[in-house]
């Protein structure tokens, strides 16, 4: 399936082809989440207890989803109920996202930065 990668630890947004089954070793996690999206699409996510770390973060800077993502995300197609490939392009999406990275002297995020990319 083609899909969006967002990866927070290296600020970058690109298209991959992925398997259902390879879903979460991309993701790096055991088990994962879907969250919905827009357009026939969907976010697969786990960031389960990466905000303990202060990694960089991102969230969309428009959209129906507006909540800070820690770690890696898909985004995918839905059809039918069913992951299928992203008809989304990597760079409108990119363009929608806003960084944000942790002040360590601040002890706290930084101001957000829009497409680092």
């Amino acid at each position: 399936m083609r899909a969006i990668k967002i990866d927070p630890d290296k600020c970058t947004v690109e298209l991959i082809d992925v398997e259902p089954g390879e879903v979460a070793t991309v993701l790096r996690s055991e088990r994962t989440e879907t969250v919905d999206f827009e357009d026939d699409h969907c976010l697969v996510i786990d960031d389960g207890g990466r905000s303990q770390d202060h990694p960089t973060r991102f969230r969309f800077n428009n959209g129906p989803v507006w909540r800070p993502f820690f770690g890696p995300v898909l985004i995918l197609g839905i059809s039918s109920g069913n992951w299928a490939s992203a008809t989304l392009e990597p760079g409108p999406v990119s363009a929608r996202i806003i960084w944000e990275e942790w002040d360590q002297r601040k002890e706290r995020y930084a101001e957000p930065v829009v497409n680092l990319n």
